[in-house]
């Protein structure tokens, strides 16, 4: 059933394509012998007379050239987007390396603080266990 729709689909498709271009030709081909005189921002004289199809194909290049330009713009935008978050992750992973190196390094010293207060109770401890515990002799 799914590959039915999807063969529907496709096949409307084509058909309100190809019904575009059917009259899109029709409209140019209707249009052949018409002129037209325009202005436009100097690079055209107006006392000139243009075939209109020729105004329409300039008009559908331009179109599409802005149309290009613009999607051209948009993707650098998300480009500087991602590129700006990339660079966000790569801070925070480098802010969270030197915070774990940190806490390491924390972690290591207060380990060997706490060994050389064992051995230092260690030894504090076997002194005075040793005399405290060994009996005195007295000397006779």
């Amino acid at each position: 059933m799914n590959l039915a729709l999807r063969r529907v689909k496709v096949y409307a498709q084509v058909a309100f394509v190809s019904l575009l271009v059917c009259t899109i030709a029709w409209v140019l081909f209707k249009n052949r012998k018409n002129t037209v005189a325009f202005w436009f921002f100097g690079f055209t004289d107006p006392a000139n007379k243009y075939n209109i199809v020729w105004v329409l194909a300039w008009t559908a290049s331009g179109t599409l050239a802005v149309a290009r330009v613009f999607w051209f713009a948009r993707g650098l935008w998300r480009n500087f987007r991602e590129l700006r978050q990339a660079e966000q992750v790569a801070d925070a992973r480098e802010a969270q390396q030197q915070r774990a190196t940190d806490l390491e390094d924390k972690q290591r010293e207060l380990d060997e603080k706490l060994k050389s207060l064992e051995a230092k109770n260690e030894n504090d401890g076997e002194e005075q266990s040793e005399e405290s515990t060994a009996p005195k002799e007295k000397e006779e």
